[in-house]
């Protein structure tokens, strides 16, 4: 779930395709014929699916464009669902005072070793904006979990090096009456640090139950 390789793996997984607007690009012969090669090979490993040139590359400007959001938000404060108007395009960008809860993405290993024995979490990127709201930390597991299954009250949150910080639990995580699960929602979309209350995980089924 965080590495580029985990997407191209559910991407191959995948059945449903969103719609798309149409864009003109213009690629080097040799880049053209290796994705011609890749769309080919994906083509036989998932065949209720057809993987195209544009396929691919709407894959990639995705990962990068989650990324770039990532490095802008988390190292600038700056925002890419806000608009030049100042207005808020995401779910995630306006009341940032009323998001008391930060989710994380969370290999299964690392998730046992450090969120349940170590009672910390890190090493993560907290924006300013944000930094003094986050009263509770959540992960969101990888297959086979695919969900979240615990929280934890954050203690302190402590620098961590390179610009990121280690989050100290209050006590040991606590674990959910039920496991919130994947559901309909992209896995992709738990990628990146995710914002919401203690209220909705306490109450939510499924990840989309979150952000609503």
């Amino acid at each position: 779930m965080s590495s580029l390789s985990s997407v191209i793996r559910e991407t191959l997984s995948a059945i449903e395709v969103a719609a798309k607007k149409q864009i003109t690009l213009f690629l080097e012969t040799p880049t053209l014929e290796k994705l011609d090669r890749i769309s080919k090979e994906f083509s036989k490993l998932n065949e209720s699916r057809n993987f195209s040139r544009n396929t691919l590359i709407e894959l990639a400007i995705n990962e990068f464009i989650k990324e770039s959001a990532i490095v802008l938000q988390e190292d600038h404060g700056i925002n890419i669902e806000v608009n030049d108007s100042g207005n808020d395009t995401g779910e995630d960008s306006s009341h940032t005072e009323y998001f008391d809860l930060a989710i994380y993405p969370a290999r299964n290993e690392g998730f046992n070793h450090v969120f349940l024995d170590e009672d910390m979490w890190y090493s993560v990127r907290i924006s300013k904006n944000r930094f003094d709201h986050i009263k509770y930390v959540a992960c969101y597991r990888a297959a086979p979990v695919s969900g979240i299954t615990h929280y934890a009250k954050v203690k302190e949150i402590v620098p961590h090096g390179d610009g990121k910080f280690r989050i100290i639990f209050d006590g040991k995580a606590i674990e959910l009456p039920r496991v919130v699960m994947l559901g309909d929602t992209n896995a992709t979309a738990m990628r990146p640090p995710r914002y919401t209350t203690l209220e909705k995980l306490r109450a939510a089924s499924v990840v989309r139950d979150l952000f609503e």
